[in-house]
């Protein structure tokens, strides 16, 4: 019978190289900020080279300096002019900074992955105005029973988690925000 042959030293397989230390800087670097003043500055070949030499950037007053009327992008403004334009719409799943599940096989069991599920669907954007319009107005009826909820709770000396409140029968954790503008969208 032939003998068994190896290729590794010692007939053992190496161990793997211990993983560089990276200093908690270079894991949340900071992000470098522009501030345009001029409509020059904003199209200047520096601002173009700087940009592109990070890996991110960020430029404030862009809109402002080259006069950008962003009124134009308005969910109103666009079902005004194109009501029946289709749209894109992807719809995601909200979970904990720190997990990903796998949500689309039923037979294995969760686990957890970096490629995070995106639904694709079409719609209009008079539909998308009356979903955006609703979700509003969900939110603003959702604060003011907080605020109810909040002032029942101090009159009768009841102490409870004033992050929580119950809609329907289901707890839905809130900020304690008050809202200053409660605008509806027509």
């Amino acid at each position: 019978p032939p003998l068994p042959v190896s290729y590794l030293p010692d007939g053992h397989i190496p161990k793997l190289p211990q993983a560089p230390k990276t200093p908690a800087f270079d894991l949340n670097p900071t992000t470098p900020s522009v501030i345009l003043e001029t409509r020059r500055e904003a199209t200047s070949t520096q601002l173009q080279q700087y940009c592109l030499s990070q890996p991110i950037c960020i430029v404030r007053g862009l809109a402002n300096v080259l006069k950008l009327d962003l009124g134009l992008f308005s969910t109103k403004t666009l079902v005004e002019s194109q009501p029946d334009h289709q749209i894109e719409v992807r719809t995601q799943r909200q979970q904990a900074i720190d997990e990903n599940f796998d949500f689309t096989s039923m037979t294995t069991p969760l686990k957890n992955i970096w490629k995070y599920q995106s639904t694709r669907s079409h719609t209009t954007i008079s539909k998308y105005a009356q979903y955006q319009a609703y979700s509003y107005h969900d939110m603003v009826k959702d604060e003011l029973n907080e605020t109810n909820i909040s002032s029942i709770n101090t009159n009768s000396g009841l102490t409870t988690n004033s992050n929580m409140i119950m809609t329907n029968g289901t707890s839905k954790k809130v900020s304690n925000k008050p809202s200053s503008n409660n605008h509806f969208l027509n």
